[in-house]
Formats: structure tokens, sequence, C-alpha cells
């Protein structure tokens, strides 16, 4: 068997999936979200909060100002900033630790200082999965807008501003990974989902085979749906029949470095996995 498929699913080496931390509500969110599925799939949950080296340095400079709407600019106070993501960082890990108790699962948190990218590059090295806000994540591999981009290989779980909670796991088949590939990272939450497979006509004609038996091979209740028409013409129609638990897309394709895929989640309301 693949030892990428082995790593996934050798359960007394106990994975540890790094949750990042940012500054927005939305994080604080789904943080539940994050730790139902590691406490589904086994997994210690690493939540990590990076005090942004970059913002601190431009809040210092003495011609850094603050523009808000009906108020005269102002100078940024890097005291109250610094103040701002001590307490961000607290509530984080008390708010970790309340629902990690909950839901039975071990978990760590670390606060660290640096570039954004850096720290989470360093951090994935000790890493099985990497799970961030969908913003933030958007936003880190835009290297036109920012200059950093994540290296990782690993399996990368994203989460949106707004999550509600289905049973299906719609996957995108891919030309170049097995299905069971793809869904090795979340086998256990397969078992307890249905699994909608979607497929470009030649890729179902090339891996029919390999497909069918990984569906039937696991049990669960499965749709393969063929379609050739681009992912925004008919995502929405997929919506209003489907109730998303999460969606699996091969990181490499254009789907999944396009906005369509962005917009897909947030539509959906569910998580997407980029394996």
């Amino acid at each position: 068997m693949n030892n990428t498929i082995n790593k996934f699913q050798d359960k007394n080496k106990g994975r540890k999936f790094l949750l990042a931390i940012d500054t927005s509500s939305a994080s604080i969110h789904y943080l539940e979200k994050a730790a139902e599925i590691a406490s589904v799939l086994n997994a210690q949950l690493a939540g990590l909060y990076i005090e942004d080296e970059d913002l601190l340095i431009a809040a210092d400079l003495p011609f850094t100002k603050e523009i808000c709407f009906h108020v005269a600019e102002k100078s940024l106070d890097l005291i109250q900033i610094e103040r701002d993501m001590k307490l961000l960082s607290a509530k984080a890990k008390e708010r970790l630790e309340e629902i990690a108790n909950r839901w039975q699962i071990n978990w760590s948190f670390q606060t660290v200082r640096g570039k954004i990218s850096g720290e989470l590059n360093q951090a994935a090295q000790t890493a099985d999965m990497l799970l961030f806000g969908m913003q933030v994540f958007r936003d880190l591999q835009n290297i036109h807008l920012n200059h950093e981009v994540i290296h990782s290989e690993l399996p990368c779980l994203l989460f949106p501003d707004h999550i509600s909670n289905g049973e299906d796991i719609v996957v995108f088949a891919a030309k170049d990974k097995t299905l069971e590939i793809m869904l090795a990272p979340i086998a256990d939450l397969v078992k307890s989902s249905r699994v909608i497979v979607i497929c470009t006509p030649d890729i179902y004609s090339e891996k029919k085979a390999d497909i069918d038996n990984y569906l039937q091979q696991t049990g669960t209740q499965y749709q393969v749906i063929v379609n050739d028409r681009p992912v925004n013409e008919w995502c929405f129609e997929l919506l209003a029949h489907s109730r998303l638990r999460l969606m699996v897309v091969d990181k490499n394709t254009s789907f999944a470095k396009s906005k369509d895929f962005y917009l897909l989640i947030a539509a959906a309301k569910a998580s997407g996995l980029l394996v």
C-alpha cells in the first residue's frame, strides 16, 4: 500500500493537525469544526498564533497612520497592537482548551513572533495536516500580493467564515491521484458520510474501475457525477441538492488555484480539503 496512505491510517502514530489562528473572529469560530474533525480522525490539535512581525515593524514607523471613516487619522500605537495580539492569543488558547476538552482530544497551543509564512512553514515540518481560515490561506498563496507562500505539501483544510453541518463529502477526481490517496487523510470521516465524486468524462473513462472499486470497498453511500461543464456553471445546482460536509480537491489542479474553488467553499459553507 502507498506510503502516503499508510501515514494517515496508522492509528498508533498519532497525527498532528496544525491550526493557524489569525486575528479574525472567524478563526475562533472554526475551532469547533476543527476539533470535531480531529476527534473523528484521532488527531492532536495544535493551535498556532503568530504575532505578525511585518505588522509590528510597520506600526512602529513614524509615517504609518491609521485611517478611519469620520475620524481624523492617527498614528498606530505599537504598544496597543502588541497588547491586542496577546489578548487574542490568550482568548484563542482558552477557547481551544475548552473545545478540545469537550471533544476529548489532545491539544497544544503556541504563540510565536515572526513572518507568517516562515513560521507556518517551520511549524508544518512536525504536522500531518494544516488547518486555515480560507481567507488567510488565499492571501498567503497569492504571491503577487505579499510575496509569501506556504511551501508545505501537506494536506490543507480550509474553513469558510460561516460553516454549516452536512453529511456529504464532494471529491473532484484528479488525473494524477487515485481516489484512495485523495481521501486517505480523512478515511475515518468518509465512513460516516455520503461521498459524491465529480469526474470529467476523460477522467471517468480512465479511472472508472479504480473509483468504483474504492467506493464499494468503503461500504459508504456514494454517487458519481460525470460532468464536462465548467464548475462555475453547475456548482450551485450541486449545492441545491447536497448538504456538504467537506470538499476535496487536488491542490495541483487549476480549479484549486482559481477563485471558483474559494467561491464554492464560501457558498456551500463547507470546509475544503486541498491534497
